[in-house]
């Protein structure tokens, strides 16, 4: 670009890597640029975005007869205009989920795998989790030790070690579900424990399970059905603890369940049978005849008889 006039029109270059100075020491020229890599990002028809541009460098020592060969490389790579799309982890289907790949979550924009508790060698929570797999049923536990926090900071941080961090807020609806399009998500349903039924001050009502229920069905052609995920839903159980009690730990428990609500359609029906109408003719009493079974067998040879009596006398007839 040469017209500075049409600023909107350029994109500057971006220098990733600086270019050392080069100089002679002896017979040795130091810092020679031996190759240049520009990455150049494009938006599909609205052009260049951004280039980068990178330079390696050696050192070449100065004989007679020495030669040199540089490398100029151009790579292209699409732009991604969000966070998020940077952050998009690899598929569970495309487009519907494959049994056993990650169940896509989302939060803030950011797509994250759901996960469950695991345990560490002594039984305790492990900051490390088992991710859930799509069509999975699993169930996992673990011992929370509890620290000496007020009511509402210990049950943040039991929901927050059930749930992981950070919270799921949506669910994929396909494997390739995209996190810039909202339409291809659907919110969680959380139904967390209630407190108001507890007339205790002397205790605290902590969640100590989560069940995560997901709907799913087969869409599409029964030749290639697409598995798609319904609806999702987090329930919790509580249990209460004595504000008197020494209690040191907690057993958590985190439990996925998988229902499958497909519709299947009613099978096809058999091809119609074909009721032969054959017209009246002198032949049609021989087919119906040779078409009985063996049961009738007896019965067809003297019909066949009587009908060749009548064949002869009718030949006899036309024969005078």
């Amino acid at each position: 670009m040469t017209d500075p006039q049409n600023m909107k029109f350029q994109v500057p270059v971006t220098l990733v890597s600086e270019a050392g100075s080069p100089r002679l020491a002896g017979n040795t020229c130091e810092n020679v640029v031996s190759q240049v890599i520009y990455e150049i990002e494009t938006n599909g028809t609205f052009g260049i975005q951004k280039v980068f541009v990178s330079f390696g460098q050696t050192n070449l020592t100065v004989e007679p007869g020495t030669s040199f060969q540089q490398q100029f490389i151009i790579r292209f790579r699409a732009f991604q205009q969000s966070p998020a799309a940077s952050l998009l982890g690899p598929r569970s289907g495309n487009p519907g989920y494959i049994v056993g790949k990650p169940l896509l979550s989302l939060t803030d924009d950011i797509s994250h795998a759901m996960t469950l508790l695991r345990s560490q060698g002594d039984g305790t929570c492990s900051v490390k989790r088992h991710k859930v797999q799509f069509g999975v049923n699993a169930m996992s536990g673990c011992k929370f030790r509890l620290k000496k926090l007020d009511c509402s900071h210990l049950q943040q941080e039991i929901y927050e070690t059930l749930h992981g961090r950070p919270r799921p807020e949506h669910v994929g609806i396909f494997g390739n579900a995209d996190p810039a399009q909202k339409g291809e998500w659907t919110r969680i349903f959380s139904r967390n424990c209630s407190v108001s039924a507890m007339h205790c001050t002397s205790c605290c009502f902590i969640p100590v399970s989560l069940e995560i229920q997901v709907l799913w069905a087969y869409i599409g052609l029964q030749s290639n059905p697409q598995a798609h995920v319904s609806r999702a839903r987090f329930l919790y159980q509580c249990q209460s603890i004595q504000d008197s009690q020494q209690v040191t730990e907690v057993s958590l428990t985190t439990i996925v369940t998988f229902v499958d609500i497909t519709q299947k359609p009613e099978p096809p029906r058999g091809h119609p049978r074909i009721d032969w109408k054959l017209p009246f003719d002198f032949f049609f009493p021989f087919k119906v005849a040779f078409s009985k079974g063996m049961d009738s067998q007896k019965g067809s040879v003297s019909l066949i008889l009587i009908l060749c009596i009548l064949l002869l006398g009718l030949l006899i007839l036309e024969t005078k």
